[in-house]
């Protein structure tokens, strides 16, 4: 049960994550490279299908089918970890690239604004977008890039302990199944054994063996 409910939350949190990406967003940056979200997206779609695949081993208790489905996973997670490490070092190091895109956006919102408020205001009034808005880190996107950055690293450190103990629980529960069937086929071996060491029933009562015949 608990190796089917792994599977069932990873196959939604891989389809949530595709499903984000494939719409040029991430999950954890409000700004990074598009091509690295794709790739991102890409992993946990792969993802999403092999944990889907993984639940008919499970269902049926397979242990060849759940090894090889176990195998398929650890590949998969070592892509998926290396490359949410990748995306926070690329977030790094473009740090000045996400403060000049909060910049602008910031602005652009705060421009618009500023012009509603000029426009309903009173003619001989002084003009407010006269006011600059890129000016220095006035919307403190620095702050916001570090605390970006401080979730991404804390999200990474929970998936990577979280999804190792899914997938070594997975690995354990195989090697449960094959125990159960070595067992179970060492039983079947001594039941099948067990009439051939008996000595055969109804046959006729020799007297007096001890008697030599002549």
């Amino acid at each position: 049960m608990g190796a089917a409910l792994s599977c069932i939350i990873w196959m939604g949190l891989s389809l949530y994550f595709a499903i984000i990406s494939f719409q040029a967003k991430s999950p954890f940056y409000s700004y990074i490279n598009t091509t690295a979200i794709y790739i991102f997206g890409t992993i946990n779609l792969v993802f999403f299908g092999i944990a889907l695949g993984t639940l008919l081993p499970i269902y049926f208790k397979s242990y060849h089918g759940i090894k090889r489905a176990t195998l398929f996973i650890f590949v998969a997670l070592a892509f998926l970890l290396l490359d949410m490490l990748i995306n926070t070092i690329l977030f790094i190091v473009d740090r000045d690239n996400y403060v000049n895109w909060c910049i602008r956006s910031a602005s652009l919102n705060l421009k618009v604004i500023l012009q509603q408020v000029d426009g309903s205001s009173d003619p001989q009034a002084p003009s407010a977008t006269g006011f600059s808005t890129e000016m220095g880190d006035f919307y403190n996107c620095s702050r916001t890039w570090e605390d970006e950055l401080k979730f991404s690293i804390m999200m990474t450190i929970v998936m990577i302990m979280v999804y190792s103990y899914w997938a070594i629980s997975l690995h354990s529960y195989s090697h449960k199944l094959r125990i159960d069937l070595r067992v179970m086929m060492t039983q079947n071996m001594n039941n099948t054994r067990l009439p051939m060491m008996m000595p055969a029933q109804g046959g006729p009562i020799v007297t007096g063996a001890d008697i030599m015949l002549q």
